[in-house]
């Protein structure tokens, strides 16, 4: 039982949706709906891990960043949601964007995420990887459920955003696509500085080294909301590199400096 997410929903809160999750998913044997901060209505598949944790959280299983992010976006320009699953973000970027392109390998998830097109217009859904090569790949999935890019060679399209067709200027970008957030980075330098886009990503506590190369080089600053040792959260504004060694995160802001 993970404790730390228990403390952050709050225990009562926590027990009160977890009890109705598991009710739907063992006694009715099917999903839900709940209605994300935006308004917008969000379905809960039955199996799906993420899923559950959105429902628990209200939506807000990133600390608050998905909220965050609302600032930044521009209702005059496209969106990128990166690792779409079943949503979650591509609703919630939505309601505040023109468009939203959403991508996602897996599908599963996928079938989800393209329903809602019956709906909104603006969503486009594209069955596919984002990486820094243009090809094929076979899909892992891991223990928690998360599809991963595998080798080169296999069944699933992969795509660069650069080399993807886009319908006008790109305004934000949220990547979550396990360790991989810093290849679909790569894969869209030329967007990126032509459009200087806000990124989101959820990256590798590892790979700092490489995300603050990645950021001199795109000239952009790394921003977030961190806390430690399970403690309140704060927004800390472009974080250093050795600090942000030191301290917990879930989601990060890629800024460009003019910002």
């Amino acid at each position: 039982m993970n404790w730390g997410y228990i403390s952050d929903v709050g225990f009562l809160k926590w027990f009160y949706r977890t009890a109705i999750r598991q009710f739907y998913k063992r006694i009715l044997r099917r999903g839900l709906w709940m209605t994300l901060p935006n308004g917008l209505r969000y379905y809960c598949p039955r199996n799906d891990r993420a899923a559950s944790e959105a429902y628990v959280t209200r939506g807000l299983v990133d600390w608050g960043a998905e909220l965050k992010m609302l600032e930044y976006l521009d209702p005059s320009a496209i969106a990128i949601d990166i690792g779409a699953r079943t949503g979650l973000y591509s609703l919630m970027i939505g309601s505040a964007a023109s468009k939203v392109i959403a991508f996602e390998p897996d599908p599963v998830p996928f079938q989800y995420l393209q329903s809602y097109t019956k709906k909104f217009t603006w969503l486009k859904p594209i069955n596919a990887a984002v990486s820094n090569f243009s090809g094929s790949t076979s899909l892992k999935i891991g223990k928690n459920g998360i599809t991963i890019i595998g080798d080169t060679t296999g069944p699933t399209r992969v795509v660069t955003i650069d080399e993807f067709s886009k319908p006008g200027r790109i305004g934000f970008i949220k990547i979550d696509i396990d360790t991989f957030d810093l290849d679909a980075i790569e894969g869209a330098y030329a967007t990126i500085k032509k459009d200087k886009p806000i990124i989101l990503t959820e990256l590798d506590s590892k790979e700092t080294k490489r995300l603050y190369s990645i950021c001199a080089d795109i000239g952009y600053t790394v921003s977030g909301y961190f806390r430690r040792n399970n403690g309140k959260k704060f927004w800390v504004e472009n974080i250093s590199r050795q600090y942000l060694d030191t301290i917990e995160y879930k989601m990060l802001f890629l800024k460009p400096k003019l910002i």
